[in-house]
């Protein structure tokens, strides 16, 4: 049996899944930053039928794409798995990916923050700092502060290290829908 811990962050929903759901393995080689853009646009296009409002497909379309660029950019090995659910007029976007254990450190650092802080606040502090950092920091935390004060999203972060020394990260966004206006 292998051994492992895990720490859930934010509003992390362990078995939230259950009307309507997707699951997808992407394989590492296939997740490009390109794959991040059109996988977005098939998802939230799968959705349009379900979707009574445009600004819930583009939400749909921003959180799967924030959360696949980052899965891509940070991910060490193996596949990003993908999961989206469907209930109550909200959408959950789940995603699972390995990565090393300094990318996990400095990631659950950035998960407890936009648990903790007031993220306009952040988003401001995030702007300031990316102006006088180096550019592989910049952008670091902005789109999943976006999602939230943008689109209504409420995140969920779940850490996982294995015995054999693995590092896993699930993120998960969870939208709320517009209602029909009808």
């Amino acid at each position: 049996m292998v051994e492992q811990s895990a720490v859930e962050i934010g509003n992390y929903q362990r078995d939230a899944w259950n009307d309507c759901e997707l699951e997808v393995a992407v394989p590492k080689d296939l997740a490009q930053w390109s794959f991040a853009s059109n996988a977005a646009h098939f998802f939230a296009d799968w959705l349009k039928p379900i979707l009574h409002q445009s600004s819930s497909a583009q939400s749909v379309d921003y959180a799967v794409n924030e959360l696949l660029e980052n899965a891509i950019k940070y991910a060490s090995d193996g596949s990003i798995e993908m999961r989206l659910s469907l209930q109550h007029g909200r959408l959950s976007v789940s995603l699972r990916n390995a990565l090393s254990a300094d990318n996990s450190a400095r990631f659950a650092k950035q998960a407890i923050e936009l648990s903790e802080r007031d993220t306009f606040e952040l988003f401001a502090e995030i702007i300031e700092r990316n102006s006088q950092s180096e550019a592989t920091q910049s952008g670091a935390g902005l789109g999943l502060v976006s999602l939230v004060n943008d689109h209504g999203a409420q995140l969920g972060f779940a850490f996982e290290h294995h015995a054999n020394d693995q590092h896993h990260v699930t993120c998960q966004v969870h939208l709320p829908l517009n209602e029909d206006p009808s």
